[in-house]
């Protein structure tokens, strides 16, 4: 069974910045989608837990040949009120 343990949503801007916490409490899985556009480098996601995210491949729009869109994950978290 998937249960949502908590989301969000964060239009972070041209040059990116930090989230909110969040309450991950009880997740057995964290999975998160990043989306950007231009030609720098592609986005880093961490967390204050020191989860490692694994990358699944990067994927682009042939309208929009720089804009990019990601999956991240991490399977067993480290969890807790403010990842």
């Amino acid at each position: 069974m998937i249960t949502l343990v908590a989301s969000l949503s964060v239009d972070l801007g041209t040059y990116g910045g930090t989230t909110a916490a969040l309450n991950t409490a009880g997740a057995n899985l964290i999975a998160i989608s990043v989306s950007s556009y231009g030609y720098g480098p592609a986005p880093t996601v961490t967390d204050s837990k020191g989860n490692t995210y694994i990358g699944l491949t990067s994927r682009g729009a042939p309208v929009a040949p720089n804009a990019r869109h990601r999956i991240y994950y991490v399977l067993a978290p480290a969890v807790g009120a403010n990842t």
